[in-house]
């Protein structure tokens, strides 16, 4: 499929962001991310990349992310998070210790199966109107 990349324009049009999405979800039994949508724009060279990534729990899809950006040629990454668990900040500073990482709040820990302690609920479930 032809990704959906939307472009826009900033201080009057003088500057240009591409928006691209990575789409993932958990695989309940396993607890790894399955990626389900990657539309990122051909290049990411020489440009800042700011990914958007609600929870930070254990880090593997944001590590999985990075791992992507990177490959189309970033080098200048932040990641924005609500809310983070320690165990996802560790990972990202193990995996990606060049990418920056902003969270709003770190929480306790994750839960046995993994989810931010006390957290927001799941993410997905808020998102789409499915709790």
């Amino acid at each position: 499929p032809q990704p959906l990349l939307v472009r826009l324009e900033l201080f009057d049009g003088d500057k240009i962001a591409d928006i691209g999405f990575i789409g993932m979800a958990r695989n309940e039994s396993t607890h790894q991310p399955e990626p389900y949508v990657n539309q990122l724009p051909e290049s990411l060279a020489d440009r800042p990349v700011i990914v958007l990534d609600p929870m930070l729990a254990t880090g593997g899809s944001l590590s999985w992310a990075a791992d992507r950006i990177k490959d189309h040629g970033a080098a200048d990454i932040t990641a924005l998070c609500v809310v983070a668990a320690p165990a996802g900040v560790d990972r990202m500073e193990r995996d990606h210790p060049d990418v920056r990482l902003v969270a709003a709040g770190l929480d306790e820990g994750l839960t046995p199966s993994f989810f931010i302690r006390p957290g927001l609920g799941d993410m997905g479930d808020r998102l789409f109107g499915t709790l």
